[in-house]
């Protein structure tokens, strides 16, 4: 039988991205301007979204595929 302590969740301190200085909050334009600065070149860039019902992966590949939502 286990005897230690559950650690906490790290994730349920935070409310935001930003608190946690990650990388994901970062946007797409921002990201392909970094990379275009320091001289890579994107050959493939997949945008992928959460899981989820059918409906709510249908929402989000809708929305993703639009110019002016993106992200």
């Amino acid at each position: 039988m286990r005897t230690e302590a559950k650690k906490p969740n790290k994730w349920k301190a935070w409310s935001s991205f930003a608190e946690q200085d990650y990388i994901n909050d970062l946007n797409i334009p921002t990201f392909r301007r970094l990379a275009r600065e320091v001289g890579f070149d994107i050959e493939r860039l997949e945008l992928r979204s959460f899981g989820g019902s059918p409906l709510r992966k249908f929402v989000s590949s809708t929305l993703k595929s639009l110019p002016f939502i993106g992200e």
